[in-house]
């Protein structure tokens, strides 16, 4: 059995898997706002976890990928939104990263409507690591500099 199936429980008979990634508040930059955003980013990634290992429909991961995908858009546009606001120095640099993500998150969709790829393990250890990556390097850096205001 795959390690990592073995690790994680199988919903089955009103049972739920280990949550997939789990806020804490090693994660929080202080900013609340950005902190709510960050922890529905855990649950939706948490939902497409719970969707791929119960082995849902098509449908259902097209359904739970274009959520997850269309709140990433949001929650960028809100923090781009705030960096302009306080003149944040590294709004450009932020900004192209959101703009990759992006356009690969779009790209994985359209394969996957398209059925040339898969929403796999390696997909959801790919989006885990750059959120959580995200939240402590450039927005931490974001909400320092907002403290350094005295926002």
């Amino acid at each position: 059995m795959n390690k990592l199936l073995f690790i994680y429980l199988f919903i089955s008979n009103g049972v739920k898997t280990m949550a997939f990634m789990t806020w804490t508040d090693r994660y929080s930059i202080g900013v609340e706002e950005v902190d709510k955003q960050h922890q529905h980013l855990f649950k939706l990634l948490n939902r497409m976890y719970d969707s791929v290992v119960t082995g849902a429909e098509q449908s259902i991961l097209n359904e739970v990928l274009t959520e997850l995908i269309d709140y990433t858009v949001y929650h960028f546009s809100c923090e781009e939104r705030l960096f302009k606001e306080h003149d944040y120095p590294g709004y450009d640099i932020q900004k192209k990263q959101h703009d990759v993500l992006t356009k690969q998150v779009f790209e994985l969709q359209t394969e996957f409507r398209e059925g040339s790829a898969t929403i796999s393990h390696e997909v959801l250890n790919f989006l885990n690591d750059w959120l959580v990556h995200h939240i402590v390097g450039s927005d931490l850096k974001f909400a320092k500099y907002l403290n350094s205001k005295k926002y």
